[in-house]
């Protein structure tokens, strides 16, 4: 079925894994668009314009970092001769999942880059760009936010703070661009992507595995919802109970949340309860 933004031309974020590498083939391959993709990896964005062989043609990319203002302000010089109808922001960094002291004992590892990559990018982004966007009739900003924002899980204090920040930046971003560009906040439930990169393989266990969303079912999640322009989605059955049971219980939400991942006894969350010594079923 024909959408609005078939052929458009695109800059997206994270392109190089995850969500943002699938939202970019498919971009490519069912929607004709032209992507140009950003991240760090020029190794992973090179084997991405590789994998999509014959339509390799229709994407281009730039390696950097996104939480540098710099690279952002070269990037709009470089392509200012262009111009874009979307931009889609995925990039986005995790720390281990560990109590907040834990992650204080090394700030410039653990803190400073997720505020960076989840939430100063998009400012960043929306600085360089958002002038480039409103040259276009069928202009779009899509950013990738999180369903913590709406139950922050302990463990996740610093990303939940982040995506919450970017959530509330973006939200308020569509009501001063309404009817100039059109605003898209997602907030997915947990998906396979290198999200948690580092942390040990034992915390993937089939459990988690069943409870992640595969990325290439994410990507065409969004993309459904951006048919339609819809303002606010929470793609995933996970993000949708976590929305759902906050709006009915409020904190009270929370404290279920956190007895159940304590009672549980899931890896991924074990250093946010050290003195439970329950294993994983």
């Amino acid at each position: 079925m024909a959408s609005w933004y078939d052929g458009s031309s695109v800059l997206l974020t994270g392109a190089s894994a995850g969500i943002g590498r699938e939202l970019t083939k498919k971009l490519i391959r069912t929607h004709g668009c032209t992507v140009l993709g950003v991240g760090r990896s020029e190794e992973k964005l090179s084997g991405l314009k590789t994998e999509l062989g014959p339509d390799g043609g229709r994407f281009s990319y730039r390696a950097g970092d996104v939480s540098d203002r710099a690279f952002w302000k070269t990037l709009a010089a470089e392509t200012a001769s262009g111009g874009f109808d979307l931009l889609f922001s995925c990039a986005g960094v995790m720390p281990p999942v560990l109590p907040f002291e834990t992650l204080c004992a090394d700030m410039e590892k653990n803190v400073f880059p997720v505020l960076d990559t989840d939430f100063r990018s998009e400012l960043f982004a929306a600085e360089s760009f958002l002038p480039v966007l409103e040259r276009s009739p069928r202009a779009g900003f899509i950013q990738i936010s999180s369903a913590v924002t709406c139950a922050p899980l302990p463990g996740m204090s610093m990303y939940a703070a982040a995506k919450a920040a970017s959530r509330q930046f973006t939200e308020a971003l569509g009501q001063e661009l309404k009817g100039r560009v059109y605003v898209l906040c997602v907030c997915p439930g947990f998906a396979r992507t290198s999200l948690f990169r580092g942390m040990p393989a034992a915390c993937f266990s089939p459990l988690v595995r069943a409870t992640c969303m595969p990325a290439g079912r994410m990507a065409e999640k969004i993309l459904r919802a951006v048919s339609p322009r819809r303002r606010l989605v929470f793609p995933g059955a996970d993000g949708r109970f976590m929305r759902l049971t906050y709006n009915l219980f409020g904190t009270r939400a929370l404290d279920f949340f956190g007895w159940v991942l304590r009672i549980s006894g899931i890896q991924l969350f074990a250093g946010v309860f050290p003195h439970d010594n329950k294993k994983e079923k």
